[in-house]
């Protein structure tokens, strides 16, 4: 059971694309204390998984690129009703 687990965790590591740089700096600091004694253990791949992938929730969305997207998606005929739909996305941050 532990060697069918080991071998789905190295390959969903290989499909995913996480290199074994990312990997390997992940277990010296973020996953340090989960993964000192035993790195092929479940819960030393679930933090290297969790973070090298962050959930969708934790990533910030720009709230002006889902407003044109909405934009788009609600007045695709019309490009008067586009325009006022786009005046009233907030603007673009300054940096």
């Amino acid at each position: 059971m532990v060697s069918i687990m080991k071998i789905m965790m190295i390959m969903a590591l290989l499909v995913i694309g996480v290199n074994a740089r990312t990997i390997n700096e992940c277990k010296k600091s973020v996953c340090k204390s989960v993964c000192h004694p035993d790195h092929s253990s479940v819960e030393c791949g679930d933090c290297l998984l969790k973070w090298a992938y962050p959930p969708p929730s934790e990533i910030k969305t720009d709230q002006r690129t889902l407003c044109l997207k909405r934009c788009a998606a609600d007045c695709v005929p019309n490009y008067s009703c586009y325009r006022r739909c786009i005046e009233d996305c907030p603007k673009p941050a300054l940096i």
